[in-house]
């Protein structure tokens, strides 16, 4: 199959294909998923919070502070 042949492909066709992916995605990790630099980000900041230099929040607070980052400002 190719990809331009998604494109004409019914939607509940198109989720069954995303999840025959995803299943097979999952099923066998790749360590070259994650760039070595991201890698390097993330383990930093675990190493951050493991030693008590950052904060942890609900992810419900951690929503509600990204969407008021993205929001426009109110225009006067």
């Amino acid at each position: 199959m190719k990809l331009e042949n998604l494109r004409d492909l019914p939607r509940a066709e198109c989720l069954l294909a995303m999840e025959v992916l995803w299943q097979s995605l999952s099923s066998a990790p790749s360590d070259d998923v994650i760039p070595h630099w991201h890698q390097k980000v993330l383990s930093a900041r675990l190493a951050q919070l493991q030693a008590g230099a950052e904060k942890e929040i609900p992810w419900s607070e951690a929503k509600d502070h990204l969407r008021a980052l993205t929001q426009a400002p109110p225009n006067h």
